[in-house]
């Protein structure tokens, strides 16, 4: 290598080294007092000196250089190097670090005491993050637990809300002065009061002056009265609406205390209207049925009498406490087959309500008809849940019915069967001697002298003679025969079931016998007769009609041959 080229590359590691000295102690010098700066630039110094005798050892050991020094200077490169190079930068350098190594241990106990430092802080934000992690951690618990508690909250209101609105009144606050002023009202109020919250909020007390007028007073005076006592208060009173209807009104209500002093009114209104009308109408009902001529009588699904009506005891003679608990078969008369019951229970059950005439019994014991009508009351799934049972005794009817039916088929003068029944009678007769092959007559009677009785002393006279003519006839003839006034004078008999054709003429000879006994009336003595016409079953004729007709004709045969006569039918009376 030449001398230029080593001179060079002496120059320039000279260069670099100092240039990084100088940096380095430009860069630390700001931070280090005038102690470490001298001893930091005896130090740059010393290596400058030291890098310095390697420079001129390289430069002054070439060869190519030491032959370019005269003579006389050929020993200095050891002078440079080694006293002026070495001993300078030991000097330097003990110089140096003399004055640095207490600000390096300086620096060290204060890296350390730094470091020491740091990791208390680290430990410190260590602990102090966990606790923020902690507290965080809380407050998330916190943040929950206050959502859940805000979830439970509005969940709470909306239910409160959701009551307060299907409520079937209104829920109302108000403060403790007279005339019902209103803080707060529930969405009731507009089917209640007929207006809406707003519009009962906006006024003082205008819901108080919807009372009625005659209530109004003695609303106020029971709600005073009761929040003076401390107690709750009810109330029914008369609501005047804004569409001009009239309401009765239920109200309950209590005061609301803070520190012992009534600071406002929480309470419940309800519209009791139908209730009300429903408790009339069931007073009516009452009244209806408490004053009813029928008997009534209430019983469960099992039959068990439930409740009765006066006109139940009027009736049959048991009081309410006698039937109560007990079933309806304490009535029973017994003159009805179970089937007959089974029927009605089972028409019950069918169609909801049975009607009809039944026997029952007194409780002296006395059989009476009555008309009953039981219905079925069912609830709302079809099941039934009462009988109600409503009768009439039916005696005096049945009595006039029977009256009826008596004159409808009987002479009203001699209480005997008239035309109608006389041939109800014989057509029953006839199919009884065709069932049993008998035979039968019937006797055409008419009286021989009674038209003079009737001229000569009036017709009430000759009805008495008549009565006691059909009393003779109903005497002369078995029980199981049948005597009729079809006519004036004229009657007839029925002779059934004969074992001999010639019993029908011992009947007609006795009747004959009887009619030609004088009949005294009022004193006189009447003298009558009869002419008797008969027919016989079979050989007569073989219905009604024709046995009589026939008996007619023997009749007037035995009248023209001379009166108080029995004449038989035969043929030659057609001719």
């Amino acid at each position: 290598m030449t001398l230029d080229k080593l001179s060079l590359l002496a120059q320039l590691l000279a260069a670099g080294l100092t240039c990084v000295v100088l940096l380095l102690f430009v860069r630390h010098s700001r931070r280090l007092d005038i102690e470490r700066v001298h001893g930091w630039l005896a130090i740059s110094i010393g290596f400058s000196l030291l890098l310095f005798g390697m420079l001129l050892e390289i430069t002054f050991g070439n060869p190519e250089f030491q032959n370019l020094l005269p003579g006389g200077l050929r020993g200095i490169d050891e002078l440079l190097t080694r006293y002026i190079g070495q001993l300078g930068a030991v000097v330097c350098l003990a110089y140096g670090f003399a004055r640095w190594m207490p600000a390096i241990n300086e620096l060290r106990e204060t890296e350390l005491e730094l470091r020491l430092a740091h990791d208390v802080l680290e430990r410190r934000v260590i602990e102090r993050t966990r606790e923020l992690e902690d507290a965080n951690a809380h407050v998330r618990r916190e943040n929950v637990g206050h959502e859940r508690l805000s979830r439970k909250l509005g969940e709470s209101q909306r239910r409160m809300e959701t009551l307060l609105g299907n409520l079937p009144g209104m829920a109302y606050r108000g403060p403790c002065r007279p005339g019902h002023p209103l803080e707060f009202v529930s969405e009731g109020c507009i089917e209640l009061a007929g207006l809406t919250a707003d519009q009962l909020l906006q006024g003082t007390g205008i819901y108080g002056e919807m009372i009625d007028p005659l209530d109004r007073e003695r609303v106020d005076a029971a709600i005073t009265r009761a929040l003076e006592q401390g107690e709750r208060y009810q109330l029914e009173y008369r609501l005047h609406t804004p569409s001009g209807a009239l309401k009765h009104i239920w109200e309950q209500g209590a005061g609301v205390a803070d520190e012992g002093r009534l600071v406002a009114i929480e309470g419940l209104v309800l519209d009791i209207t139908e209730r009300k009308r429903s408790e009339e109408r069931l007073q009516l009902a009452s009244l209806i049925i408490d004053n009813a001529l029928e008997g009534i009588v209430v019983t469960g699904p099992d039959g068990i009498i439930e409740s009765v009506n006066p006109s139940f005891t009027t009736i049959t003679g048991f009081s309410a406490d006698e039937v109560v608990g007990r079933m309806p078969s304490v009535l029973k008369s017994g003159r009805h087959d179970p089937e007959f019951y089974e029927q009605m229970w089972q028409e019950l059950t069918d169609n909801g309500n049975w009607r009809g005439e039944i026997w029952n019994r007194r409780k002296n014991g006395e059989v009476f008809p009555e008309w009953l009508t039981i219905t079925a009351i069912r609830d709302d799934e079809g099941g039934i849940v009462r009988m109600i049972g409503i009768f009439s005794d039916i005696t005096q009817r049945k009595m006039t019915e029977e009256h009826l039916k008596h004159l409808a088929h009987h002479d009203v003068l001699t209480a005997l069967p008239n035309r109608s029944l006389y041939l109800d009678r014989l057509g029953q007769q006839i199919r009884l001697a065709k069932r049993d092959r008998k035979e039968l007559a019937v006797l055409f009677i008419d009286l021989d002298r009674f038209k003079p009785v009737n001229d000569r002393y009036g017709h009430n006279i000759g009805d008495l003679v008549l009565k006691e003519v059909a009393d003779r006839l109903a005497e002369s003839v078995r029980s199981a025969d049948t005597v009729a006034r079809i006519g004036g004078d004229e009657f007839t008999v029925i002779v059934g079931a004969m074992e001999d054709p010639k019993d029908a003429r011992v009947v007609a000879e006795k009747i004959n016998s009887e009619m030609c006994r004088p009949i005294e009336v009022q004193g006189v003595s009447h003298e009558l007769g009869a002419s008797i016409g008969v027919s016989m079953f079979p050989e007569d004729g073989d219905d009604a009609d024709t046995l009589t007709r026939r008996a007619d004709l023997a009749m007037y045969a035995a009248k023209t041959s001379g009166r108080n006569t029995i004449r038989f039918y035969d043929a030659e009376l057609e001719k």
